[in-house]
């Protein structure tokens, strides 16, 4: 026969596991291509890609850039668009990194920013 005492251990083992959860607060940027970008000449986009790459560095200095890369199409061809998992004290901070990236101020990409809870996996001692 089961005990009330039974009955609570699920629920304070999983109250222990949610503790033991990082729960890091950090945004995602995505980084969609508009028409612009579809119109873009080669130097044009050349041009931005390198101001975007230096940006990039520039973020990773100042420990806010944890990652960042494209997103691959079906033939596993860059197709404009990626993603950038950042450090920012808020929101609002991660929108003024989001809009000073060079393919958004240029018009060629739109960046989403969400909020993300860091919760589990191998990258924990980064972040």
């Amino acid at each position: 026969m089961k005990t009330k005492k039974d009955a609570r251990r699920p629920q304070l083992h999983l109250v222990t596991l949610i503790n033991k959860l990082i729960k890091r607060q950090l945004y995602v940027i995505f980084m969609i291509p508009t028409q612009k970008w579809s119109n873009g000449t080669e130097a044009l986009l050349a041009a931005t890609l390198q101001e975007h790459l230096l940006y990039l560095r520039k973020l990773e200095r100042r420990k806010a850039l944890l990652m960042a890369g494209p997103f691959a199409g079906d033939t596993g061809h860059w197709k404009g668009g990626g993603m950038m998992i950042l450090r920012a004290s808020s929101l609002a901070a991660a929108r003024a990194m989001a809009r000073a990236e060079p393919f958004q101020k240029r018009g060629l990409r739109k960046n989403e920013v969400r909020g993300w809870q860091f919760n589990a996996g191998a990258l924990a001692r980064a972040v």
